[in-house]
């Protein structure tokens, strides 16, 4: 998720600049106001040339319902808790379970992230991605114990269980990797805390993507032909 919110907190950095370039694309209003120098806002430019978050939810009221899909089913983690040993049937569905949530946080994360970025000055939608951000730390923090717990399994079991259970096999590449990382794993207790810790650690990076993004006045420079343009990040 790291990946792709710094992904998109660089496309929606560098969405005007795009949009100042492609002066075809504006309507004859929009295309006075890049002459006069001043860059255009959101609502100014054509929705057809914007992102359409309806393809990922028609409306707000959709995401919510599955927001609160992953608040309910947040508790079922604790219910595979230190079981996984027990038998492949029972690695299987956690592994199942906590894929189920990753889809479904990754389709909301998404949703709040692209709509904070629309206006980053907006405080309605930075409370969305808030909410989302606490969540996934919340859901992170409930799954911490699944890493150490496979770890903690002799190899030979894991293998097992992988050779046992046809269900398994699409998860060997992601065992394979898993077990390659155990010098780097923390116990349950500690990659709990390391997960509880996230909301914290990004608000540094969060800080400074709105203060660039919605409250630095970037400087006016001369074009080629003299005129004053406002520039933008990116």
């Amino acid at each position: 998720m790291e990946m792709l919110k710094r992904l998109f907190q660089k496309l929606a950095g560098t969405a005007v600049a795009i949009s100042i370039l492609s002066l075809g694309l504006f309507s004859s209003e929009l295309q006075a106001q890049v002459s006069s120098g001043d860059l255009p806002s959101r609502s100014d430019i054509d929705p057809k040339y914007t992102w359409n978050l309806e393809d990922i939810y028609p409306t707000i009221q959709d995401w919510e319902k599955d927001f609160k899909w992953l608040e309910d089913n947040l508790s079922k983690y604790s219910s595979f808790e230190g079981k996984l040993g027990n038998s492949a049937q029972e690695l299987l569905n956690c592994l199942t379970f906590d894929d189920q949530m990753g889809m479904k946080i990754g389709t909301v994360y998404l949703y709040s992230s692209l709509l904070k970025d629309l206006d980053l000055a907006n405080a309605e939608n930075q409370g969305y991605f808030d909410r989302i951000q606490t969540l996934a730390s919340k859901i992170g923090a409930a799954s911490s114990f699944i890493a150490p717990e496979i770890l903690a399994l002799p190899e030979s079991k894991l293998w097992d269980f992988v050779s046992q259970e046809k269900g398994l096999q699409v998860y060997k590449h992601q065992l394979d990797n898993l077990l390659r990382t155990k010098e780097h794993t923390l116990n349950a207790e500690q990659e709990e805390l390391l997960a509880m810790s996230a909301p914290v650690r990004q608000i540094p990076y969060n800080t400074f993507g709105v203060f660039k993004n919605a409250e630095m006045d970037f400087p006016v420079v001369k074009d080629e032909a003299g005129n004053n343009m406002t520039i933008s990040d990116g």
